[in-house]
């Protein structure tokens, strides 16, 4: 227990979230009704299912115009939807029409910043920091498929994640606390990296980050910090525009 606490201390969410947090996922992971309908939860809905719709529709139209083939995918990835009551919205896939939620959305377009940047292929082994209920794991599924992929989060958002990828039959590894890696082909981190505190961050770059050969982040605080502590594992380089702000990537 002094082990989860002192990892959710690193987090710098604000404290009035931790706790509900990692309470709701726990109670939605080992709850039937609750997991039916866990991303309508207020605290799972700030933290994760927080894309609006106008974001959807601009990122949908972004597709549209530079992934299309992406987009002909829509109602296999949309088939993440079915679980915990998402909020969706009906939006053209070809010639069909599609119920699809923003944050589903959200990860099919960070899938295109990942095949843009640093590449997805069938038999990969990817490290995911922070997957949330384990969305973006399930559209790289869908996409490519992997050989292993290993998620660092805290245990009760892994028994959520693990709840959520089994309804689809997949499975994962979950790693224990900060383990050390050996090695990967890829890490990424969504926004979820860049939210702990400095030593929590350098402590990942030198047990997990720097032993992955390609690496893609999200960084949601402070950008400059984020890219001083990634420089020593690797040349960074940076991306934005105007669905997504500071890409970091190798």
């Amino acid at each position: 227990m002094d082990k989860i606490i002192t990892m959710q201390k690193n987090w710098t969410l604000e404290e009035k979230y931790k706790q509900s947090y990692v309470d709701s996922c726990l109670l939605a992971a080992t709850d039937e009704n609750e997991f039916q309908k866990f991303r309508q939860h207020p605290v799972i809905s700030t933290i994760i299912e927080n894309s609006t719709k106008a974001w959807m529709t601009k990122a949908y139209n972004y597709l549209r115009q530079h992934k299309p083939w992406m987009i002909k995918k829509l109602s296999l990835f949309a088939k993440s939807d079915v679980v915990g009551g998402a909020v969706v919205y009906p939006v053209k896939s070809g010639v069909n029409e599609v119920n699809v939620s923003p944050t589903t959305m959200r990860y099919v377009l960070i899938a295109h910043y990942l095949t843009r940047f640093v590449g997805l292929w069938p038999g990969m082994k990817i490290v995911e920091i922070g997957g949330g209920y384990g969305g973006l794991c399930k559209i790289i599924h869908d996409l490519v498929g992997f050989k292993e992929y290993v998620m660092y989060d805290l245990p009760e958002v892994q028994q959520l994640q693990d709840r959520f990828l089994r309804h689809f039959g997949i499975k994962v590894t979950y790693a224990a606390g900060m383990e050390e890696l050996k090695s990967a082909d890829l890490v990424i981190s969504w926004c979820a990296w860049s939210e702990l505190d400095f030593e929590t961050r350098k402590e990942y770059v030198e047990k997990v980050i720097s032993k992955s050969k390609k690496v893609f982040i999200c960084a949601n605080y402070n950008v400059n910090e984020d890219l001083a502590l990634l420089q020593p594992s690797g040349e960074i380089e940076t991306y934005g525009d105007e669905l997504c702000h500071n890409i970091l990537y190798r």
